[in-house]
């Protein structure tokens, strides 16, 4: 492991323990949300051949560098530049709120109500539907472990996937069911099964040793006001569904963006659920989180930064 990682990862660590909020990688929730939505666009940004940026930042080296930052930097912000993945988004604040009990600790405990920011992105970069060319539809989640919205903690994160994963696939919206009906699901699990999945995933192996699936120990092992939970029980994984009947109705737009923009504030609302897993007899809805207003701006497709929990102990880093 990387001196920079080593340091990351202890700040983590102490951080949940009761560490000084001085840290200067430490935000509130109000700062980050000041920050994010000060100047929304008027238009959507758009960037041509994103499957060839992805490529020469391969073929140059830079793609490997910001693979290893998003592992290592724990801040909610970096500098000012272009997404290589996931470049073009919505942003919203939301909440998470938790009613149901579970073996699950932490932020997955019932009585848990915390802000969040979610970033919704395609992982392929096409924000438009060109079927028979797939899509990767996915969103990103930042808790922020205080009922104190001025508080300056170190936000949770966690990068969900649909079920179809890093094959991506062909629909046209981002939340509402399929045509055959099939509900939408997505989850710390990211399938790979077709070739481009899975040279994606032997690039990503060698930075983690576990690339599509994230942990959920940073969720488990602090609780909704900052406190460090003496006996983390982390589930493997944890899925969260939209709810298809407060779904706006009609056809979406072509871009996911306009689709995302049209929805009113709190329309958009996803049962979080714990399916059944280890120590888990049957699948249990834990709570919801709730999105607010969508928006794109600036800050949103190039600063905001969500740092990817390491796997603990993880060999060889």
């Amino acid at each position: 492991m990387s001196a920079l990682r080593l340091a990351a990862v202890a700040a983590v660590c102490a951080v949940s323990a009761g560490a000084s909020p001085g840290h200067p990688d430490l935000a509130s929730f109000r700062e980050v949300y000041d920050r994010l939505f000060q100047e929304p666009l008027a238009q959507l940004p758009e960037r041509r051949f994103p499957e060839l940026r992805i490529g020469l930042a391969l073929l140059n080296g830079k793609l490997p560098f910001r693979l290893d930052r998003t592992l290592e930097q724990p801040a909610d912000f970096k500098e000012a530049a272009p997404k290589l993945v996931h470049g073009l988004g919505v942003c919203a604040a939301g909440e998470w709120r938790i009613h149901a009990a579970s073996p699950a600790t932490g932020l997955l405990a019932p009585g848990t109500v915390v802000p969040a920011i979610i970033r919704i992105s395609s992982g392929s970069n096409r924000t438009r539907a060109q079927p028979p060319v797939p899509r990767n539809f996915g969103f990103a989640i930042k808790l922020f472990p205080t009922s104190d919205p001025d508080e300056r903690v170190f936000s949770r994160n966690l990068v969900v996937f649909d079920q179809f994963g890093m094959d991506g696939d062909v629909r046209r919206s981002f939340f509402r069911p399929r045509r055959n009906g099939e509900p939408l699901v997505f989850s710390n699990l990211a399938a790979a099964r077709l070739p481009h999945s899975l040279v994606a995933t032997a690039l990503l192996h060698l930075f983690e040793r576990e690339p599509m699936i994230r942990p959920l120990l940073p969720f488990t092992e602090v609780d909704g006001h900052g406190a460090a939970v003496a006996q983390p029980h982390t589930p493997r994984i944890l899925q969260l569904i939209p709810r298809g009947a407060q779904l706006p109705d009609g056809p979406s737009p072509v871009d996911y963006r306009q689709e995302l923009l049209d929805y009113p504030p709190g329309t958009l609302v996803f049962d979080i659920v714990l399916p059944a897993q280890e120590q888990v007899p049957r699948s249990v809805v834990l709570g919801t989180l709730s999105v607010g207003k969508m928006q794109v701006t600036r800050t949103c497709d190039e600063s905001l930064h969500f740092y990817h929990h390491p796997w603990p102990d993880e060999p060889g880093r």
